[in-house]
Parts: C-alpha cells; sequence; structure tokens
C-alpha cells in the first residue's frame, strides 16, 4: 500500500498562521476537506490532527485524493510564428 501524505491531496493548503504562544508566524499545512473541518466555525484545521482522528482523515486517509499529475511542457528551441493566412511557420 503506498502511503498517502497530506502535501500530495488536493484538499492540503500550505498557509501561513501566527502560533498560538508566540504570535510568530509560521507555514502550516490545512485540510481544507469540509468532513474534516472546525466542527464549530468549518474553518481548515491543521493536517496533523485530521490525520491522527478516526472521526477525521484518519491515519489511512480515507478522505485523501492525490493531486493531478502536472505535465511539464516540452521545451524546444523552436519558435513559432503565425503567418496572416493561419498557418504556423516554423
Amino acid at each position: 500500500m503506498k502511503p498517502k501524505y497530506c502535501k500530495d491531496c488536493v484538499f492540503c493548503k500550505i498557509d501561513l498562521q501566527p502560533h498560538p504562544q508566540s504570535g510568530r508566524v509560521m507555514r502550516m499545512y490545512l485540510c481544507e476537506n469540509i468532513n474534516c473541518s472546525d466542527p464549530v466555525d468549518a474553518s481548515p484545521i491543521p493536517c496533523g490532527p485530521a490525520r491522527r482522528e478516526v472521526t477525521l482523515c484518519g491515519m489511512h486517509g480515507k478522505y485523501h485524493q492525490p493531486k493531478p499529475d502536472q505535465v511539464i511542457p516540452n521545451k524546444d528551441n523552436v519558435i513559432q510564428l503565425a503567418s496572416s493566412h493561419g498557418q504556423n511557420i516554423s
């Protein structure tokens, strides 16, 4: 079984949040899945607690949806110019 990481999920969002004790800003991974939201105000919760709680996503990642593979554009050194007749000239 392939491990499911929150950073590879479509619901994962990286956001800057203030630390509750020191007030310093730190980067946090938040889960935006509606099933893993805060029950009081429906705000996104950090991915860590979402993966620890069985009632939320849990260790097996029951709401995990992998991000689609990103297509790397072809980087040739060819420049295509459009002519006035609608044909490409290389």
